[in-house]
């Protein structure tokens, strides 16, 4: 990412995790009002109802929104129609993908203002079960940032990014993204609902890293309300942690996910999977994996993201 033309702070590629409509209205209406109180420009790309509502939020929170447009400040365009204009195929285009959202950045940042931009189209795309395109999309982005001053957030649904069978495309996705950020819900859904509630933070290689990575996890369970699962929940971050920084000599990020019946720990590092007969990881009793295998009672298991590392993660139930 380059840092941001104009008024506005360095670009970044964000990622929210929306539980609800209400909260997607006031994350967006807060990313796109800080762009314009900073004489930055605006660029929202949503759903026809988020459109609306977005649009209200910003008026009530005191931006005059119709000379916001009329500065070319504030632009805000539905996100299926834009999606449409550099897919083929229902995959995103890379040359009409550059031209499109290129003009936009370049209209919407004239004299050198700084461009925010929040969107869904990605998330259309997750939505609709294409996640290689929704992948894709995130990663052309990464690409016109590094060229144009543009800040971008992405939203997705919650309930949606983490579904059975998503793990490793919802871990690459969090790996195209500078920053993630995730709410929980005020009370998980019954059994059998894909996620209530993700949580992800990265550290760096250290001594101190699996106890850091303990603390967040205790702190994100305990703002759930799943006090219930704590200690087990800390002794399998701090056995994978442990792993990535002794073994792997690696930084990693740690992902906790709510999904109703199960909490999900996880912890990606940036070694590739060792090469074993079987092509797995082995769980020695007493010990590592062994412990967590214990404690996940057999729901753990390593997902390969080829040289970029891997992620390994167990499910311990409620």
């Amino acid at each position: 990412m380059i840092a941001g033309e104009g008024h506005l702070a360095a670009a970044r590629h964000i990622v929210r995790f929306c539980a609800t409509d209400s909260e997607f209205t006031h994350r967006a209406g807060s990313y796109l009002r800080d762009a314009l109180s900073q004489d930055g420009a605006a660029v929202a790309i949503t759903t026809a109802p988020h459109r609306r509502a977005v649009g209200n939020w910003l008026a009530d929170a005191g931006v005059d929104v119709a000379a916001a447009r009329s500065e070319g400040r504030y632009l805000d365009l539905d996100a299926r129609e834009t999606l449409a204009r550099f897919t083929t195929g229902g995959r995103p285009d890379r040359r009409l993908f550059q031209r499109e959202a290129g003009a936009l950045v370049r209209a919407a940042g004239r004299a050198g203002r700084g461009v925010h931009a929040f969107g869904e189209m990605a998330a259309l795309l997750w939505d609709d079960g294409d996640l290689g395109a929704a992948l894709e999309l995130e990663r052309l982005w990464n690409e016109l940032a590094r060229t144009r001053p543009v800040s971008l957030c992405c939203a997705y649904a919650a309930s949606s990014v983490a579904g059975h069978g998503r793990f490793l495309e919802f871990a690459r996705m969090c790996q195209l993204h500078d920053e993630i950020a995730s709410s929980p819900a005020p009370a998980p859904d019954p059994p059998g609902v894909s996620a209530v509630a993700t949580a992800s933070r990265s550290f760096t290689a250290g001594p101190v890293a699996p106890r850091d990575a303990r603390v967040f996890v205790g702190k994100t369970l305990s703002a759930w309300g799943v006090t219930e699962l704590a200690n087990d929940a800390a002794l399998v971050v701090t056995e994978l942690a442990t792993n990535a920084v002794v073994h792997a000599r690696s930084g990693f990020t740690v992902m906790v996910i709510d999904r109703g019946d199960t909490i999900r720990v996880s912890v990606r590092d940036s070694v590739p999977l060792p090469l074993e007969p079987r092509g797995a990881l082995t769980a020695s009793p007493a010990h590592g994996l062994g412990v967590i295998a214990a404690l996940a009672a057999g729901r753990w298991g390593a997902q390969p993201l080829g040289h970029s590392g891997k992620v390994i993660w167990a499910e311990l139930a409620r």
